[in-house]
C-alpha cells in the first residue's frame, strides 16, 4: 500500500496495482498451488480408503494358508505417505510463490520432476503396499496438472502481451 494526499489534504491509502502480466502470473500461481493441494488431499483420502482393505496387501493374502488373520490398519504407512505428499506439496507451493520470472517454466519443470518421480515409483509399486502405489498415482496426476498449468500460463502471458501491444498502437 502507498500513501497519497487527496484534495482535502487527508492522507488516503490505496493498493498499488501490479502490471497485468504480474497479476496474471500471480493468479496462475495460486491456481497451480490450489490444484496441487487438491490433488494431494484427494489422493490422501483415497489412500486412507484403500489402506483399510486387507485385500490390497500381498502379505495379508498369502499368510496363514488362506485362513483369515486379524487385520490391523496400517496407520504408520498411511501417516508416512500422507506426510510425504504434504511435504512435497508444501515445498513446491513455496517454490512456486518465490518464482518471479517465469511461472510457466517453473510449472513445467516441477511437472517434469513429478513425472520422473512417478516413472521411478511405478515399477517399484508392483509388489509394494497400497500407500506406495497411491502416492505414485498422485505423482502422475500432479505432473499432469503442473504441465497443464505451464501450458495455460504460456498462453495467458502471450495474450497479455498481445493486448498490451495492441493498446500501445
Amino acid at each position: 500500500m502507498t500513501a497519497e494526499c487527496d484534495l482535502s489534504g487527508e492522507t488516503t491509502r490505496y493498493f498499488a496495482m501490479q502490471p497485468p502480466q504480474n497479476r496474471a502470473a500471480s493468479r496462475l500461481t495460486w491456481i497451480a498451488i490450489a490444484g496441487l493441494w487438491a490433488n494431494a488431499i484427494y489422493w490422501s483420502i483415497g489412500m486412507v480408503e484403500r489402506a483399510r482393505l486387507p485385500q490390497t496387501y500381498d502379505g495379508y493374502r498369502y499368510r496363514n494358508g488362506g485362513v483369515p488373520a486379524d487385520w490391523v490398519f496400517p496407520a504408520h504407512d498411511v501417516a508416512t505417505w500422507i506426510g510425504v505428499m504434504a511435504v512435497e506439496a508444501l515445498v513446491v507451493s513455496v517454490l512456486l510463490r518465490r518464482v518471479t520470472d517465469s511461472i510457466a517454466g517453473a510449472c513445467l519443470s516441477f511437472g517434469l520432476l513429478y513425472g520422473i518421480g512417478c516413472f521411478v515409483m511405478v515399477p517399484l509399486s508392483m509388489h509394494a503396499v497400497a500407500t506406495f502405489s497411491t502416492h505414485a498415482i498422485s505423482l502422475l496426476f500432479a505432473a499432469g496438472w503442473l504441465i497443464a498449468m505451464g501450458i495455460v500460463s504460456i498462453v495467458v502471458i502471450l495474450v497479455v502481451r498481445i493486448r498490451r501491444a495492441a493498446s500501445t498502437l
